[in-house]
């Protein structure tokens, strides 16, 4: 009865998390098209049911399903929009802690909030050392909370390599898309391919 309940409650908090992925994809005067909701509310299943497969305990493939589409909800937006919605990544943050205790063999909840402040931390220091040069802020207050809610997820020791694949996606991206004179870099896709692939290493390792 109560594997019941979890699975039943995890299966709704993955659909709502799909939905309200596909709700924040867009910003509010220019709305997701149905497409991407639709993709953003498949993922969210998806994405639980592949965990389950795998063999990943009921309570980690509910915060996959929760994370995944609310991640790649933030990746479209800051490419459309140039904006990260802060219910994104707080979305992301408490799946991280939900699935913390159960990422790796020894993950723990420090590991996890450590994780995020390592991220906070390095790309701080990162927008100091570009504005002592340029007098320019290249990160928003979105670009900040994304990396917290990836460090959670990757814990502290993959938090370095996922920031260089996220920069190096960052520049790849903006290479194959262009970029207009003063326009800012989409960095929210570059972040969620860099925890992405950073929290399955630090799983498989």
């Amino acid at each position: 009865m109560t594997d019941t309940l979890l699975t039943f409650a995890g299966v709704t908090a993955a659909v709502l998390a799909g939905w309200l992925g596909g709700r924040t994809a867009g910003p509010r005067e220019a709305p997701a098209g149905w497409r991407v909701r639709a993709v953003l509310l498949a993922a969210a299943p998806a994405a639980a049911g592949l965990a389950v497969l795998c063999g990943a305990p009921l309570l980690l493939s509910t915060a996959i399903g929760v994370a995944v589409p609310l991640a790649l909800s933030a990746a479209w937006l800051d490419w459309q929009a140039g904006l990260i919605a802060d219910i994104q990544s707080a979305g992301v943050v408490l799946a991280g802690l939900l699935a913390a205790p159960f990422l790796y063999p020894y993950a723990t909840w420090a590991i996890a909030l450590g994780g995020g402040g390592v991220a906070l931390a390095v790309l701080a220091l990162g927008q100091l050392a570009v504005w002592l040069r340029s007098r320019e802020h290249g990160l928003g207050a979105g670009d900040y909370g994304l990396a917290v809610a990836g460090g959670v997820w990757c814990g502290l020791g993959w938090v370095g390599p996922a920031l260089l694949i996220a920069v190096a996606v960052t520049v790849l991206l903006a290479l194959l898309r262009g970029r207009a004179d003063g326009a800012r870099y989409a960095f929210a896709p570059g972040l969620v391919a860099g925890f992405s692939l950073a929290t399955l290493a630090g799983r498989l390792a």
